[in-house]
């Protein structure tokens, strides 16, 4: 049987789900810590544009073009804009918790 080898990556999608899914759970202070970091983000690589992997052991920013992740993602800002736009501001019909 081969080895399975993982790896060290963090990826800015799971960070995302985890940000929504506090904030639909009611945890606020949860999910502002996800949202916090993932913003933090936004002036490593792009200025403006959320980066697909952060650093991490297994990747580092600025890389070679041929061996590195796209510099943004649509999914990247989702952990951002749904807690603060759905959760803390309200949107209509739904106030904000």
């Amino acid at each position: 049987m081969p080895e399975i080898k993982g790896s060290q990556q963090a990826s800015a999608l799971n960070t995302s789900v985890m940000a929504v899914a506090e904030a639909n759970y009611g945890r606020m202070d949860e999910a502002l810590k996800y949202v916090t970091f993932i913003s933090s983000e936004l002036d490593k690589e792009q200025p403006g544009a959320l980066p697909e992997l952060f650093d991490s052991p297994d990747y580092m920013y600025f890389q070679d073009f041929t061996t590195r992740a796209m510099v943004m993602q649509a999914w990247s800002s989702y952990g951002v804009e749904w807690p603060v736009i759905y959760h803390f501001a309200g949107s209509p019909g739904h106030p904000p918790r």
